[in-house]
């Protein structure tokens, strides 16, 4: 009789013992899946910036490709109304998609005109060497507003357009200060100064990262990508 149910309590030990070790396999299962999820953005050509991509939500890591400087801007687009939990603290959050924005510069509004969505541009600064048609055609409707030179934007102007975001170049002479404390989030834009003609080109695709429309992005990229490389 003692063998048998000594028979039996080592047959619970057992169970409980391999039933006990599935979830940590499942756990590390889960992370390991994390970590290919949050590693399977490429980004071929800029040196600029960096993907990690997770349900719900993409971080990105932006530097000075040309290396003079190390400071490092930290940005989760988050999916409109996808909870927020999992993102590390030091990374500011950003809702996507993107409906209005605030070009600075020329480079980006060029990234606007290749998708097709200047519709979200609502502010730009200089217009003094702008051709596009549309664009004008926006600004004289009033569905785009100029918004002040560098160093002299106005703030009235900004807060009435309500923008999601300004696109700014931090290492410009932008004077951005006037601006910081209007609580719209500034996104810096470095495309300008990536080292290769396709390294800048691809910063059309965080652009369209912030649209939501990266597959668009993906095909225009390619079409670029052909004519430069000829």
């Amino acid at each position: 009789m003692r063998n048998r149910y000594f028979s039996i309590f080592i047959g619970i030990l057992l169970v409980q013992l391999f039933s006990g070790c599935r979830p940590d396999g499942k756990k590390e299962n889960q992370a390991a899946a994390s970590l290919t999820e949050g590693q399977d953005y490429s980004i071929r050509y800029a040196q600029g910036f960096k993907v990690s991509k997770f349900p719900g939500y993409k971080l990105v890591d932006i530097q000075d490709p040309a290396g003079e400087s190390d400071v490092v801007y930290q940005y989760a687009l988050l999916d409109r109304g996808h909870p927020a939990s999992g993102i590390p603290q030091k990374y500011e959050i950003i809702e996507v998609l993107i409906r209005k924005v605030i070009c600075m510069t020329s480079l980006q509004l060029s990234n606007f005109i290749k998708l097709d969505e200047l519709n979200k541009v609502v502010g730009i600064t200089s217009t003094r060497f702008l051709f596009n048609s549309q664009i004008n055609e926006q600004l004289r409707q009033g569905t785009t507003s100029k918004i002040g030179i560098e160093g002299n934007f106005d703030s009235e102007v900004i807060l009435a357009l309500a923008p999601n975001i300004i696109l700014v170049s931090p290492f410009k002479r932008g004077g951005y200060e006037t601006i910081r404390n209007l609580d719209i989030p500034l996104i810096s834009f470095l495309g300008y100064k990536e080292t290769s003609p396709l390294g800048q080109a691809e910063w059309i695709q965080f652009t369209a990262m912030l649209l939501g429309i990266e597959e668009k992005a993906n095909r225009q990229f390619e079409e670029i990508e052909k004519n430069i490389m000829l």
